[in-house]
């Protein structure tokens, strides 16, 4: 089969929701110095698609990807933040994934479509830790993580699709504080990108990005 890379195809939230997410994420952390902090390999986004795709493949897969958005216009894909929710996924015993929860509008739906179709016929099964990014000393990539890009389409495609922001790591006490401060707030996305996954579905290698302007340009 070759190497695999873990790919994760994703919008950009704008300057102002990246901020917020880092100060969840900080917050998050001051109580429970476990997980992800946001860094140079460590951005917020919001997933459209995973798939595991073969490394020699990765130039046609982008250019599948970039062909597929072309058309997209950033500006009438309206997002919103609804609220916070939390997850066990490869975290460790009374702690789970923090994530902003967004709603899907119907154009959102609709370029998650036009991404899976665009990548079948680059997706590939089987992917291990192997395909994710790490940098030496990390710890390793979860069986969660593995199995949550394996089973990506269909498992959260379609109506199974609940798109999200993940903020860091917590524990009950700091979600639930967390939560009940939340404020929903719009936003937009300033570009589309692709990056390699890493553990938790952090997006850590950014493999290319299409910019608001260059779409439906």
């Amino acid at each position: 089969m070759g190497s695999m890379t873990a790919i994760d195809v994703l919008l950009v939230p704008d300057d102002e929701t990246r901020e917020r997410a880092r100060a969840l994420n900080a917050e998050l952390r001051l109580e429970l110095r476990w997980g992800f902090a946001f860094d140079e390999t460590h951005q917020p986004h919001l997933t459209v698609v995973q798939r595991y795709v073969r490394s020699a493949d990765l130039d046609r897969v982008l250019a599948a990807v970039g062909k597929a958005a072309a058309a997209t216009d950033l500006d009438d894909l309206p997002l919103r933040g609804t609220g916070l929710s939390a997850a066990a996924f490869d975290t460790p015993p009374k702690t789970a994934l923090v994530s902003i929860d967004v709603e899907a509008p119907d154009a959102l739906r609709a370029l998650q479509r036009r991404l899976v179709r665009a990548l079948a016929p680059f997706s590939v099964s089987g992917g291990t830790a192997g395909a994710f990014f790490t940098t030496e000393g990390e710890s390793g990539i979860g069986p969660a993580t593995i199995e949550y890009v394996e089973r990506f389409v269909p498992a959260h495609t379609g109506p199974r699709y609940a798109p999200h922001i993940s903020v860091g790591v917590g524990d009950q006490r700091s979600v639930e504080r967390l939560r009940r401060r939340f404020e929903g707030s719009s936003f937009r996305a300033d570009a589309l990108a692709a990056y390699q996954l890493g553990n938790l579905g952090t997006a850590r290698r950014a493999l290319r990005s299409w910019p608001r302007a260059s779409l439906a340009a």
